[in-house]
């Protein structure tokens, strides 16, 4: 899991000289001491659980206004509330001190939990974000498939999926098509960038009548130089330009011996051989666009 490098936060605006911070270490969480561990489901029937965990300060290069390093405070939030909660200490001020808090889930429910620590000197240790579920039961264990989608709970917390959800990223291919069939990413559900949903690249799309499929690992899947998103929804990423869609699957959709980038590049149409309807192909036309010239 990535984690948020913050930078070291200061306060207490009104400290003075003779308590200098010299300090420039910040405290470390040491996330293999926290439990439950990442993706373990909490066998509770019970709503409320208790976090635990430790932090280790060791002052760095130098010290902070008593000459002693030492673990402050630390927080601790739910993902997506802004207010920072207070854990318990065993040893406030201590270089290795034990964090507690208590937080809850409903039963079947899961959450991410951001948490973060201060040494005596205002140093700020990086946020650590950890999944929690609780069981649906207290008899499942992390061998249960509770989606049956052919990955175990255990894989599933090892993935970073959601062991409750079949489809994690909701692009149409459930999370364990996309870990050993696809070799797709099960937590995007554009694995690569282009626009188009891994789903819809590998289950098929409609365009003019016709379904299609695309490579939903590779951006530009026939090679013209246009992405296949792009190409289905006529934009240029990055650019407020639209242009007539074009068939991500065919590099030359319209047969007319011009691929799609080219045709964007004339202003011609790349689903009509003919764009003005002059009885010339796009290709042989001196003026492709003007009727009156062929």
């Amino acid at each position: 899991m990535k984690k948020k490098v913050l930078t070291a936060l200061i306060l207490f605006a009104g400290i003075g000289a003779a308590q200098a911070r010299f300090d420039e270490n910040p405290p470390v969480i040491d996330v293999s001491s926290i439990t439950p561990s990442l993706g373990t489901r909490i066998l509770s029937t019970e709503s409320r659980f208790v976090v635990t965990g430790t932090v280790t300060d060791d002052g760095g290069t130098g010290t902070n206004s008593s000459n002693t390093p030492g673990v402050d405070r630390v927080y601790w939030r739910p993902e997506g509330s802004k207010k920072w909660r207070n854990a318990l200490l065993t040893d406030r001020g201590g270089t290795t001190t034990t964090f507690v808090f208590t937080s809850s889930l409903r039963r079947g429910q899961s959450r991410r939990i951001h948490i973060r620590a201060f040494d005596l000197c205002e140093n700020e240790s990086d946020t650590v974000i950890r999944k929690f579920i609780r069981n649906s039961s207290a008899t499942e264990d992390d061998t249960t498939d509770t989606d049956g989608d052919g990955l175990s709970n255990t894989e599933e917390a090892a993935l970073g999926t959601d062991p409750e959800d079949r489809d994690t990223d909701n692009d149409g291919l459930n999370d364990n098509r996309e870990v050993n069939t696809t070799n797709t990413d099960p937590l995007d559900a554009d694995s690569d960038d282009d626009g188009l949903d891994d789903g819809d690249e590998i289950n098929g799309f409609t365009f003019n009548g016709g379904t299609y499929t695309t490579d939903p690992n590779v951006a530009d899947s026939d090679g013209d130089n246009i992405s296949d998103g792009d190409e289905f929804n006529g934009t240029e990423t990055g650019t407020s330009n639209t242009f007539t869609p074009s068939n991500p699957a065919d590099d030359d959709t319209d047969d007319d011996s011009l691929t799609d980038d080219v045709e964007r590049t004339m202003g011609t149409n790349p689903t009509s051989a003919d764009t003005d309807g002059d009885g010339a192909t796009d290709s042989t036309d001196a003026a492709p666009t003007d009727a009156s010239i062929q």
